[in-house]
């Protein structure tokens, strides 16, 4: 599903990246620590698909190529993804899934924090 958004902004806008320590995504405990489970995943962007293959970024605008057989069915440009990452770090595009909620997060971050004059 195209959402028709640019990609480029998610990426342009420091405001999520400022929130969470760099690779750290999800939900923060009762005593402000991350849990394990949220510190192994990572954000890509799906910035062009190209055949059978997908060109994705990540939030440190790292880029990767990856077979479209490996990302969830309906991964078209412009998707977000969640993707866990094993105990090396090291994505593991079986278990991406498609996070609509997390980009229309970034996308009001990024609107409310350019729009207003000081």
């Amino acid at each position: 599903m195209d959402s028709g958004l640019p990609m480029h902004r998610f990426l342009k806008g420091q405001a999520h990246r400022d929130r969470l320590p760099k690779h750290e995504t999800g939900r923060t405990t009762h005593d402000g620590s991350r849990t394990r489970e949220s510190m192994l995943k990572r954000y890509y962007t799906v910035t062009s698909i190209n055949g059978p293959t997908a060109l994705l970024v990540d939030d440190d605008r790292h880029q990767i190529a990856v077979p479209l057989t490996r990302l969830p069915r309906a991964t078209s440009k412009g998707c977000l993804l969640l993707v866990p990452l094993d105990s090396a770090g090291t994505p593991t595009w079986s278990g991406a899934r498609i996070d609509e909620d997390e980009a229309k997060r970034r996308l009001r971050d990024i609107d409310g924090a350019g729009g207003g004059s000081e």
